[in-house]
């Protein structure tokens, strides 16, 4: 059984801790954008809020959605064999359509390993 007073600092830890990271990523990243965005592309200085506001945006388009324990297939979606088998089969096809072949089997990916 955990002892009262240890549940007590573990809330009060996560409720200083987290959001102090979440405020430092954000600023870092601000930081970041302000000297080299600017400089490199000559894009506007940026705020705090617009900083957390394009770490969300990139989180939603390019991150894991889910999260670390997600047990659905969504991070598993363009790694299986299938996709890939279905990728190779897609790839056959149109080598096949553009050289002007009949069959997708005659086209070869990659280099072959017959030895």
């Amino acid at each position: 059984m955990m002892n009262k007073k240890w549940i007590g600092w573990k809330i009060l830890g996560g409720v200083i801790i987290i959001p102090g990271l979440l405020f430092l990523a954000a600023w870092v990243f601000m930081l970041i954008w302000n000297v080299l965005m600017t400089e490199i592309f000559g894009l506007p200085v940026i705020s705090f809020w617009q900083g957390v506001g394009l770490i969300v945006l990139a989180q939603f388009l390019f991150g894991n959605i889910c999260g670390k324990r997600c047990k659905c297939k969504c991070k598993k979606g363009r790694g299986g064999k299938k996709w890939k088998k279905e990728m190779k089969e897609h790839f056959n096809k149109h080598c096949a359509e553009t050289n002007g072949e009949a069959s997708a089997e005659t086209t070869s990916v990659g280099p072959s390993r017959e030895t």
